[in-house]
């Protein structure tokens, strides 16, 4: 069990790392929207898209304000049971913030009613998650009316432009013929602002396995790892094709087509793969026919993928 003096020490190494964080680029949502409101702002979306430094971006906006980031090796034994001792630590730290700001929040279990609790008591609080759990029924039971959601991407192409600093000033044929070649490459290596950063061509290569064996793998329970794995693999070598649960089964060997829907709907949870179904008026026929999978992201989508030759 972690003591309260390491527990301490965790917060303001935390903290210390959160301020000198940068801020990066603003993202196209309006921040006073979610500033002026006392509900609570949660903030999910695939790992390494950008969630902990958007919450840095509304942390800017506060003089004083506690932070708390669970996705910590050091936390891996915490429960819902110690956030009352979290709280103490904090209010230690600084007696009347009345902000709070967390990152990967539903690594603890039962979390929804501490939160709910203190939002009763009067703190304003911004959590973040990499699973779309963060937003499903259990969270509208227990924080309905309380919360205020945001769903953040990698990039979009106009995000893309205001980081590279392109087209900011007047439309000349230099700037558009700019636009452009960031148009080409924004189609090839995606929009993840960490990579955009350092081009580091191992970089999605490693987020991809984090999401694949800490966000859904260890999460769910995943025994046959390796058909898991090659099912992705097809996934992303034929996005944007069509497909059925029983077509991809047949494809990677899977046993059951209902293996691969759960597969599917766990790589939907992560926000890594997204299904779009053919329209049909009947929702029966729409959700049993063919239906097309697309990956978040360009760039890991071309780092992951297997290709003979350029898509045409």
């Amino acid at each position: 069990m972690l003591t309260d003096r390491i527990l301490e020490e965790i917060i303001l190494d935390q903290q210390e790392v959160f301020i000198a964080k940068d801020p990066g680029v603003k993202r196209s949502i309006k921040y006073d929207r979610y500033i002026r409101h006392d509900q609570i702002v949660i903030i999910s979306g695939v790992r390494r898209c950008g969630k902990s430094t958007l919450l840095r971006q509304f942390a800017a906006h506060y003089d004083s304000y506690y932070y708390m980031n669970f996705d910590d090796e050091r936390l891996i034994d915490l429960t819902a049971a110690d956030f009352s001792r979290l709280m103490i630590i904090f209010q230690k730290i600084a007696k009347d913030t009345r902000t709070i700001f967390i990152d990967e929040i539903q690594n603890i279990p039962g979390w929804e009613r501490f939160i709910r609790r203190i939002h009763d008591e009067g703190y304003k609080i911004y959590l973040t998650g990499s699973n779309a759990r963060l937003l499903s029924s259990e969270l509208g039971t227990h924080l309905t009316g309380r919360y205020a959601k945001i769903e953040l991407y990698p990039f979009s192409f106009t995000e893309l432009l205001t980081f590279r600093g392109i087209g900011a000033g007047s439309l000349t044929s230099k700037t558009k013929a700019d636009i452009l070649r960031a148009f080409d490459h924004y189609l090839e290596e995606g929009g993840f602002p960490e990579f955009l950063k350092f081009g580091d061509p191992e970089y999605l290569k490693r987020t991809y396995d984090d999401i694949i064996y800490r966000d859904i793998v260890s999460r769910f329970g995943i025994r046959e790892v390796k058909a898991f794995r090659q099912l992705v693999q097809y996934v992303f070598s034929n996005a944007g094709k069509e497909a059925s649960y029983n077509s991809l089964a047949k494809a990677v060997e899977i046993k059951s087509p209902m293996s691969v829907r759960a597969y599917i709907g766990y790589l939907e949870e992560a926000y890594l793969v997204f299904e779009l179904y053919r329209y049909d008026a009947s929702l029966k026929r729409q959700y049993a026919g063919q239906k097309k999978l697309y990956v978040i992201d360009n760039g890991m989508r071309n780092a992951i993928a297997f290709r003979f030759s350029q898509d045409t």
